[in-house]
């Protein structure tokens, strides 16, 4: 009721008076009704009283009354407190769970945690990663002391190197001029006489040692899969990366909002930042030598030879992420590989080639163990991709190929030096993806920092956080999981007992690493990782290329100097990603599972709220135990399925079980490829793997609680939520990792992922799972209890 209402009630009542009293002969009566009114006044008013007690004591008996279903009282610790508030303001309660659970869980998560104008979605993912970015600017920016470990003072100089601009710019281009002398490469754009002698395969092989950088030829480990299951190197076609996280520009957290331009504007946008890249580059070099500088049409025309070029190497490319599978890598000696590649180039107008060989000596040189035996097998990925490169090779101009390389060095090492170059990268970002924040300097340096020196940056906070704990906890959740994944594979009614037999033993041997390194506290082990890297001050961008350079020669030697079928070798040998426990960054708020070591990596940037520490371990069940179970099954994924117990690329699947597996898989391809729609419909042969994940994690988590709650006393309910099972909760707290805003591009780019959008993940997994159903009460044939489930595991 308003104000102005009251107030006209109020005069009302006052203009009833007079009429009441206006004759005195009633003024006896009156009395006597007086009183009477008055009785039933107090009369009315207890009974009122009586009724609210009644209604407010009936509301409390029926929440009570479903706590009481477990016999609990309400858990008011810190985290559940902060568990229910985040449920509570994430959940659409006038949404039905059964039609669609996304929206009754995280129907309001947006409204509390909008997506960034920088970014195409927010996730908890996103929200927890730059909570440890902003502990991290503390620890890092404090004073450097002796006490510190070197590797630790290392990482706090070149944040300081990062964020000290007027050193870059005193410095401006001369670094890149000196790194291009270092690959065989000239500081001025790349002409004729330039070229004179000049040897393809040396260069790639120097970009590659010294900079990490994949020009034409991308590195990775693979595994062999004659020689029981040892770490080869995979040739495979350079992975195209946008400009903007190239060598940690931006957030690798996020990537930027849609292109919305069409190709002929992308290409100008391009060119005009490769003219302006190229004319300071002309500028600088030639000022040093006080000689003319390059007119602007012959800086347009090497400008487009240098993208003729590369839409000539990229038409080769066959495979993507979408089409990409083990049936499109061959293992192949590197002399079939020369053999191939320059039979393929015969007739070809120029006699241009990649020397194998020489590139491969050039790359392991100064490694004790030099170019041997033991990487002249390697796999290649694509291999029409390198037939259709020595042909693109052979048929050019050999400085019209030197230009191409010295270009792809320019655009990676540019961005870390003078303002101008940092203006034109930013300006290109514009054109593409319209006005943007530009992330500041302090928090640029900071994910720079992390990721060049993740082992050093997360010492700071493994100090001052013990986890052991934590690591115990998980542990017993990841064991009821895999209880809950082989009771599974027993109950699989379509998987005969040799198969189910090999899947459990699969099961039981995966080792799982949790929280932080474990050598990473130990005295001195820190410096000793770090021991061959000589960080100077005032050289940010010499310091990068040492870092990135110490990890290629790091992997290599671990690649030369393997010993049989040694898992300690193993786990050290891989940087690529998501490869191995002692190089992932433990701050990482993510998981991984590794085919190769047939195991699950835990980083300690995941174990906090609200992935873990939720209260309730129903809730922790839902969350970090749904994802030890996505992580488990990837190892019995369409991919994961074709690697054995110890790593090893072999098949345990007879020719029926294999018929029966795909089966099932297309049922989830058919299914997830009908969510979405028109140019957003998602792919669902692309997000299979993950989709299968996602499915048996979130059933082995169910499981896995069923266990926990045999062993354990009946927990607590939470506050605000005691209408809910501890069974639902879990399933609340599952869709609750996956909440996110989207941006409005967001749509468009999850399409490339082959992780299927959150609210898929979530109504994907739960409507093919007949433990949610059962705990909700869905009806049958309702859109969260299909009659047509998706089940593998």
């Amino acid at each position: 009721m308003s104000e102005e209402d009251a107030v006209s009630v109020v005069g009302s009542q006052q203009n009833l008076v007079p009429v009441k009293s206006r004759k005195t002969s009633l003024k006896k009566k009156w009395r006597l009704e007086r009183h009477l009114l008055a009785v039933v006044a107090i009369l009315v008013i207890l009974l009122v009283i009586f009724l609210v007690i009644i209604i407010i004591l009936a509301c409390q008996n029926k929440a009570q009354g479903k706590a009481n279903l477990t016999g609990q009282p309400t858990c008011n610790s810190k985290m559940c407190i902060a568990s229910a508030f985040s449920l509570l303001e994430s959940m659409d309660r006038s949404a039905d769970p059964c039609e669609d659970f996304y929206q009754f869980a995280c129907g309001k998560w947006g409204r509390n945690h909008p997506v960034r104008d920088m970014d195409v979605s927010n996730t908890w993912f996103n929200e927890r990663s730059l909570f440890l970015l902003r502990q991290l600017r503390d620890l890092l920016t404090s004073n450097i002391t002796n006490s510190e470990p070197r590797a630790v003072r290392q990482a706090k100089s070149l944040l300081r190197a990062c964020s000290d601009l007027g050193a870059l710019e005193q410095l401006g281009l001369d670094p890149i001029t000196q790194i291009l002398q270092n690959l065989s490469l000239p500081k001025q754009i790349p002409n004729a006489q330039t070229a004179r002698g000049w040897d393809i395969a040396t260069t790639l092989a120097l970009a590659q040692r010294l900079m990490s950088l994949d020009l034409l030829v991308q590195l990775s480990p693979d595994v062999d899969s004659t020689e029981n299951g040892k770490i080869v190197l995979n040739l495979s076609p350079p992975t195209e990366v946008s400009t903007l996280i190239q060598l940690l520009v931006t957030d690798p957290e996020n990537l930027p909002r849609a292109i919305r331009l069409n190709t002929r504007e992308i290409v100008k946008a391009k060119m005009t930042f490769m003219m302006g890249m190229l004319e300071e580059m002309d500028s600088w070099v030639k000022e040093e030598f006080d000689e003319d500088r390059l007119n602007k049409s012959s800086i347009a025309s090497a400008v487009f030879k240098i993208l003729l070029f590369g839409a000539d190497v990229s038409h080769g490319i066959t495979i993507d992420d979408a089409n990409s599978s083990s049936s499109s890598t061959v293992q192949i000696t590197i002399q079939e590989l020369q053999r191939l590649m320059d039979f393929s180039s015969k007739g070809a107008k120029n006699n241009h080639k990649i020397n194998w060989k020489q590139y491969f000596t050039v790359l392991t040189d100064g490694i004790e163990k030099p170019f041997n035996k033991s990487i002249e097998t390697v796999t290649v990925t694509d291999l029409a991709y390198f037939v259709n490169l020595a042909s693109v090779i052979a048929n050019s101009r050999l400085e019209t190929i030197q230009r191409y390389v010295w270009w792809q060095v320019l655009e990676v090492l540019a961005p870390h030096t003078n303002k101008v170059m940092r203006d034109l990268r930013n300006q290109l970002l514009e054109h593409i993806y319209g006005t943007l924040p530009i992330p500041s300097r302090s928090t640029l340096c900071l994910r720079r920092v992390k990721k060049l020196l993740p082992m050093a940056v997360s010492y700071t906070f493994a100090v001052q956080d013990d986890v052991a704990n934590t690591v115990s906890k998980v542990s017993e959740m990841l064991q009821d999981i895999k209880t809950s994944f082989n009771s599974l594979v027993h109950n699989g009614d379509w998987i005969d007992p040799e198969t189910k037999k090999a899947a459990q033993e699969k099961a039981e041997g995966i080792t799982s690493f949790i929280g932080y390194q474990e050598w990473l506290l130990k005295p001195g082990q820190l410096d000793e990782r770090y021991s061959s890297l000589n960080l100077e001050d005032n050289e940010y961008l010499w310091n990068i290329l040492r870092i990135k350079s110490k990890e290629v020669q790091d992997f290599l030697r671990s690649l030369l100097y393997q010993s049989g079928k040694q898992k300690n070798d193993r786990m050290n040998c891989c940087y690529s990603h998501a490869a191995s426990w002692n190089d992932i960054d433990p701050l990482q708020v993510n998981a991984y599972y590794s085919r190769t070591e047939n195991a699950i990596i835990i980083p300690a940037g995941i174990l906090q709220f609200p992935f873990y520490d939720r209260g309730l371990e129903a809730l922790n069940y839902g969350s970090i135990g749904s994802i030890l179970g996505h992580e488990l099954t990837h190892g019995f994924d369409i991919e994961g399925k074709n690697y054995w117990k110890d790593g090893s690329k072999v098949s345990w699947w007879n020719a029926d079980m294999l018929k029966a597996y795909e089966e099932r898989a297309k049922c989830f391809v058919d299914k997830y490829s009908q969510y979405g729609s028109g140019s957003s419909k998602l792919d669902g042969l692309r997000t299979l793997a993950e989709n299968i994940a996602d499915n048996g994690g979130i059933r082995e988590a169910y499981r896995g609680y069923q266990r926990y709650k045999e062993r354990h006393d009946v927990e607590q309910v939470l506050p605000g939520l005691e209408e809910f099972s501890h069974d639902q909760l879990l399933f609340l707290a599952f869709a609750n990792i996956w909440c996110l805003d989207e941006g409005p591009d967001y749509e468009a780019l999850a399409t490339k992922d082959s992780h299927s959008p959150g609210k898929y993940r979530v109504l994907g997994s739960l409507s093919n799972s007949p433990e949610f159903s059962e705990t909700w009460n869905c009806p049958l044939n309702s859109p969260m209890n299909p009659s047509d489930r998706c089940i593998i595991w």
